[in-house]
């Protein structure tokens, strides 16, 4: 079965080019821009990973991880968090949201694609997960 990636993403630029790639590596992907849908379609698909943009309408992407984190039949999903801002900040936000790992958004989405296939690799391998 492929693994199932939620992508809570509002720029369709980033999106597209992300999508194609994830795609080309057989990941099913449930897509929104809304962060009051994100939490919704989180609960109902059941992904094996969220991926979050701070910036999305109605809720922002660092509460939509917190409610996510706080939902104990959730809170073991691995949740990555895209954002434009950089330097020290990233610290703040990936400790404020509760998500596993934030990333700078860039051009470049190699990087992106990398730890998202750490991320489900790991939670295929329950030793992985221990450590």
């Amino acid at each position: 079965m492929n693994k199932k990636i939620l992508i809570i993403e509002n720029s369709p630029d980033f999106f597209n080019i992300l999508a194609i790639e994830l795609k080309h590596r057989n990941y099913e992907l449930v897509v929104t821009s809304d962060g009051f849908d994100a939490f919704r379609k989180a609960q109902k698909e059941n992904p094996d990973l969220i991926l979050i943009d701070v910036v999305l309408p109605k809720l922002d992407g660092l509460s939509v991880c917190k409610l996510i984190k706080a939902k104990p039949t959730m809170k073991m999903i691995p949740v990555i968090i895209t954002t434009s801002i950089i330097g020290e900040n990233i610290n703040h936000i990936t400790n404020r949201a509760k998500a596993d790992v934030v990333i700078e958004r860039k051009n470049n989405h190699k990087e992106l694609i990398s730890i998202i296939e750490e991320f489900l690799t790991m939670k295929e391998t329950p030793e992985a997960i221990e450590k």
